[in-house]
């Protein structure tokens, strides 16, 4: 599986979570240390996958919704390191 194609998967698994379903996946996934990408370059990763969600199944602002929530978590995130 490409790492296009696991973002994808990843971003419905986060789009369908509850709010701290969504949270916890994120810090997951933005604190995996087996990628060999850095913290910035994950989070820039998952926005991305949000920007390229089929805009047939997310709303604009779902899709804005859970970028916000990305930053936020990076943020946090990258103030504990």
């Amino acid at each position: 599986m490409s790492g296009a194609d696991y973002d994808t998967e990843l971003f419905v698994e986060i789009a369908n979570a509850s709010a701290s379903g969504q949270r916890l996946r994120i810090e997951s996934e933005l604190t995996k240390i087996d990628t060999g990408i850095g913290l910035d370059g994950r989070a820039l990763e998952l926005v991305s996958a949000v920007m390229n969600a089929d805009g047939e199944l997310y709303t604009d602002g779902e899709c804005l919704d859970i970028i916000g929530r990305i930053v936020d978590i990076w943020r946090a995130t990258e103030l504990d390191v």
